[in-house]
């Protein structure tokens, strides 16, 4: 489970970077800070995501038998 969340983690973050980069670059400083923002956000979500899963299936699970 772990392993899921540093790599969507991993994937976001590169993703992002790279849209700070050409928002820096095209000087546009206040579509760059949102992006942070949003960043951070998206982080959040992946985490609650990959933790509540397992739970969910189980959960899922004790429904269907």
């Amino acid at each position: 489970m772990w392993w899921v969340l540093l790599a969507s983690a991993g994937v976001w973050s590169i993703v992002i970077g790279v849209m700070i980069a050409i928002a820096q670059k095209n000087e546009d400083k206040e579509k760059a800070k949102k992006m942070l923002i949003n960043y951070v956000i998206g982080l959040v979500v992946i985490a609650v995501i990959v933790v509540a899963c397992p739970y969910l299936i189980k959960g899922i699970a004790a429904l269907i038998t």
